[in-house]
């Protein structure tokens, strides 16, 4: 049995039934996924505020509200959550104005479940190789920096240090 405290809280919101369907029963197959799924923009909003998901993926074209206007009104309070749009359009401007708007990735349709499962790896461990990677009584890395709370010190990877 899957422990609760594994499982990536994924929010998928994706207009077409039969592919939420699909993508729902196969990430489950492929990993410990706690799937919470959506229609459109504002029901992913509202689902979004109430289960604080690890990672959302979001369909572009939707009913009522698209992916890129419910993506910019979460990234008004949330920068952190990552984003990955699915879509199938080919203009690359689309692609760029996702990744402006605050999306960490972005895969075409049609794709196969596994092609997004890895995606969703990938960003979450790079997220996490990102966070609080070593901690003794007083110094905490993050990524290349290094803060020392005795001395009061910040040290950048870059080697610029500020105390």
């Amino acid at each position: 049995m899957k422990e609760k405290m594994d499982m990536i809280k994924l929010l998928l919101v994706e207009d077409d039934d039969s592919l939420s369907f699909m993508l729902k029963g196969s990430l489950e197959l492929l990993g410990k996924y706690e799937i919470h799924t959506a229609t459109n923009g504002i029901e992913g909003i509202s689902v979004y505020n109430k289960i604080h998901p690890d990672i959302i993926v979001a369909d572009v074209e939707m009913p009522q509200m698209s992916g890129f206007e419910m993506v910019k009104k979460i990234r008004e309070t949330d920068v952190h959550t990552p984003i990955i749009f699915a879509s199938a359009r080919k203009n690359p401007k689309d692609l760029i104005d996702g990744l402006n708007l605050g999306a960490d990735n972005f895969i075409r349709k049609p794709y196969l479940p596994e092609e997004l499962n890895i995606q969703i790896l990938v960003l979450l461990r790079r997220i996490k190789e990102n966070q609080v990677t070593t901690h003794t009584d007083h110094k905490y890395t993050f990524g290349t920096s290094q803060l020392d709370t005795q001395i009061r010190s910040l040290e950048l990877g870059n080697g610029k240090k500020f105390s």
